[in-house]
């Protein structure tokens, strides 16, 4: 594709997330404190857009991965399994809202996993940071005047990508180093209504501190992974077949024995492991899903007296709030492993074949972002997975890795 096309349709991707941006804060925040009107045919048709946008994308620079067999194969590994698993769920749908979900959440979200070949060119990384350093961010100092930060879920949802591009920090100028001070500090103890924000930003200051304490060794970056890993499946562990569950250990630790009132340590994630994981024995669905329609029975919502509570339960509930329950629900534990190939690889290639400190650090950011699949990260299209799969296709950049630091340094120059 020659490069006129190909800059018009990554400022199509560009203006299609901008939207996605104003999308969620309609859907999770302006709808409710009763400011608009949330109008799913908006919201699905963005979602289609960028879904499409994805493929034409993936396809037009197909050769950014030739030269990568590994991932070659696991593209074509994932799509054939993935495409099976949409071809029963017809077969097996029988509802209008099964079909509805198979439509407009589960295809959009197995394609724009390839959403990462965006990120082999560091330059739309840059012009996805101008986009917000020129429109978003000061809309937000602006409307903290407005008391807009009093809004729950507001500044954490209006910046998700502080955390991401946190890790660019060392290359900011002094008013940027200022807006994300700012901004973190908001999210961190005026609004702490976001879990995953939270966790999210932390994690990425502590990543900043190994960038400055120039931490090089390859063994270190590794370890910290294969950590990672092993606390994500020992808990899983712990809570399955010794009946330990850490969730209600950290709410008990944080909530009744102390005077933090607020629901960021509130166990709320308990009872979704223990609804998904009954509903994946009893139709013995944990090796391959249970298809992309497939839905869990779940008593605590099915008490609501509103319509919804109705609906819940004559269908069923079609996802959680957990990426990884929703990701085995419809997949099983085969599907699960194909996702998070692409963590592990990524993360893998970005340690032990770059040239500089910054991959090593994003190889990071991603591994922590399959463990949040854990805890929180529902899936789907929207600014979350938008910004890790540009971090995938940045540490897998051949390009990117065989830099130096001082190159890095030049070309992130913020």
């Amino acid at each position: 594709m020659d490069a006129t096309g190909n800059n018009k349709l990554i400022n199509l991707i560009i203006l299609s997330i901008i939207f996605l941006t104003i999308v969620e804060l309609n859907k999770y925040v302006f709808f409710i404190n009763k400011f608009l009107i949330t109008n799913p045919i908006i919201e699905y048709s963005i979602t289609y857009l960028i879904s499409f946008f994805t493929l034409i994308f993936f396809f037009r620079n197909y050769n950014n991965i030739n030269e990568n067999i590994v991932l070659k194969n696991f593209i074509k590994l994932y799509f054939l399994y993935f495409s099976i698993n949409i071809i029963f769920s017809f077969f097996f749908a029988q509802t209008y809202f099964q079909y509805k979900y198979i439509f407009i959440s589960f295809i959009p979200q197995i394609v724009f996993v390839l959403f990462f070949s965006f990120g082999f060119m560091y330059e739309n990384v840059k012009k996805i940071f101008r986009i917000y350093s020129i429109f978003f961010f000061p809309i937000g100092i602006l409307l903290i005047f407005f008391n807009f930060y009093e809004i729950k879920g507001f500044y954490p949802r209006l910046f998700v990508p502080i955390s991401f591009l946190l890790l660019f920090f060392p290359y900011f100028n002094k008013i940027n180093k200022i807006f994300f001070i700012i901004f973190s500090f908001i999210i961190l103890f005026i609004d702490t209504s976001h879990r995953t924000g939270i966790l999210s930003i932390l994690f990425s200051i502590i990543l900043i501190l190994t960038y400055y304490f120039n931490i090089r060794s390859t063994k270190f970056y590794l370890f910290i992974i294969y950590n990672i890993i092993f606390i994500s499946l020992f808990f899983f562990i712990l809570f399955f077949v010794f009946k330990i569950d850490i969730f209600e250990f950290i709410s008990n630790s944080f909530v009744n024995n102390t005077d933090n009132q607020s629901d960021i340590f509130a166990n709320t994630r308990s009872f979704l492991y223990i609804d998904i994981f009954n509903q994946l024995s009893n139709d013995n669905w944990f090796l391959f899903g249970g298809g992309a329609q497939a839905s869990y029975t779940s008593e605590f919502f099915s008490k609501s007296l509103s319509s919804y509570g109705l609906l819940i339960y004559q269908e069923g509930r079609f996802a959680s709030e957990i990426g990884f329950l929703n990701i085995i629900l419809k997949s099983g534990i085969i599907g699960f492993f194909l996702y998070s190939f692409i963590f592990f690889y990524s993360s893998y290639i970005g340690i032990t074949n770059s040239k500089n400190i910054f991959c090593k650090i994003l190889s990071l950011k991603i591994i922590f972002f399959w463990f949040l699949l854990f805890i929180e990260i529902p899936g789907g299209v929207n600014l979350n997975s938008y910004f890790i799969y540009v971090f995938i296709g940045l540490v897998l950049s051949k390009k990117l890795r065989s830099l130096s630091d001082f190159e890095i340094r030049e070309v992130f120059k913020f």
